[in-house]
């Protein structure tokens, strides 16, 4: 009767375990970061998730600015974040003030996330402004 109690609890155990062991180790999104060049470790994630960060708004914002050339710290997305900011604004219009050939600092972005301001409308509207102006001095 003792080992059958015991191969049930075990049972039990890791039955219970892998789901727990899934949430708090984000296996998936580390190995996504992984691919996409971001150098993420997976006790990075596991200390994200017991601050109860927006893990996956973070990677995402962390894998888009790599791939649009934006040097961004984990530390301050991840802050920003957990302060209430909008991490996809912010990226987002990091990337398009990049491509557009404008200097915005991620202080600057986070400063007019807090604001409400959607950057990415913000860089095309100063995009207008300079083909604008572009066209009055010809």
């Amino acid at each position: 009767m003792n080992d059958i109690s015991t191969i049930i609890l075990l049972i039990v155990s890791v039955l219970i375990g892998i789901p727990v062991f899934f949430y708090l180790v984000p296996v998936a999104l580390w190995f996504s970061a992984l691919l996409s060049g971001v150098n993420l470790t997976l006790m990075e994630l596991i200390f994200m998730r017991l601050r109860k960060s927006p893990i996956q708004d973070i990677v995402m914002g962390l894998i888009t600015a790599n791939k649009g050339g934006i040097p961004i710290n984990r530390t301050e997305l991840e802050a920003h974040a957990l302060a209430g900011g909008n991490t996809a604004n912010v990226i987002n219009g990091l990337v398009a003030a990049k491509h557009a050939g404008l200097k915005l600092s991620f202080k600057n972005a986070c400063s007019s996330d807090f604001k409400g301001i959607d950057l990415v409308k913000l860089v095309h509207k100063e995009v207008e402004l300079r083909k604008e102006e572009e066209k009055i001095f010809e």
